[in-house]
């Protein structure tokens, strides 16, 4: 039995429900695995401080950095001239999207052409639309739904700055995506991102939509740190993700 821990708490539930459940069946199923995978060294930690015994092996997250790059078509999904923020993800509680339209909104007291493009689906859009309404920002926000995921490199490249505002996460696989497309990325300040995201963008306290805003405006002038894609293709590549899943399960399968 191996076990892929993607981040400890789930997006659809309160983090009281998740912390009881770790401490209790949740250690005890980790107890069960052979293996138990991580992405990150801080990712093995918080495992290891629920009381974990399992063998614990640390794998970065990867993504097809062939597909991700930053030549190629650009969506047309994508249709504005100016300025253009990306959210990818599903739209619910725990990804705050609405803290990237609270953004977009301050963002435009300097950057009138600026638009935000929300890429996915969830229960929150119904709310999303009237707080765009209400903050005077509805049409400058589109809503393009579920994209398939072979079409996401081509809405990628038609985005200037990405931006996650989820109060808890692993390693998002958007987050490398859009690095490895070459666009800048501004994300919640958490620890399992902040040191993969100083490499191609900004981290913000989770909430803080003015700042969000204030760290897109810098992305959107060319000010930010530009090693992302290179970070990702050296540490983060598909090919070297599954080598390394790989070696681990058939150790496990000898030792057996």
């Amino acid at each position: 039995l191996a076990i892929t821990n993607h981040g400890l708490y789930s997006q659809n539930a309160p983090k009281w429900v998740f912390d009881a459940y770790l401490r209790t069946l949740g250690r005890w199923t980790f107890n069960r695995a052979d293996a138990v995978f991580c992405y990150t060294d801080t990712d093995r930690d918080r495992v290891r401080d629920l009381g974990v015994r399992s063998r614990i092996e640390v794998v970065p997250n990867g993504i097809d950095t062939e597909r991700f790059t930053p030549d190629g078509p650009r969506s047309d999904l994508i249709d504005h001239d100016g300025p253009v923020v990306l959210f990818v993800g599903r739209l619910v509680e725990g990804k705050r999207p609405e803290t990237a339209v609270r953004a977009l909104a301050t963002l435009r007291e300097t950057r009138s052409d600026a638009t935000l493009y929300l890429c996915g689906e969830g229960p929150l859009e119904d709310e999303l639309l009237p707080l765009a309404e209400e903050l005077g920002v509805r049409d400058a926000v589109t809503f393009v739904g579920q994209v398939p995921y072979e079409e996401m490199p081509a809405v990628y490249r038609g985005a200037d700055a990405f931006v996650l505002p989820s109060r808890a996460e692993g390693v998002p696989r958007t987050i490398m995506e859009a690095m490895a497309t070459g666009v800048p990325v501004v994300s919640s300040d958490l620890p399992q991102v902040r040191g993969l995201v100083s490499e191609g963008g900004y981290t913000v306290d989770v909430g803080a939509h003015e700042a969000f805003a204030e760290r897109l405006g810098r992305c959107l002038d060319g000010d930010y740190p530009v090693e992302g894609r290179e970070r990702i293709v050296g540490e983060h590549s598909w090919r070297d993700t599954v080598a390394r899943t790989t070696a681990v399960l058939e150790r496990i399968c000898e030792s057996r």
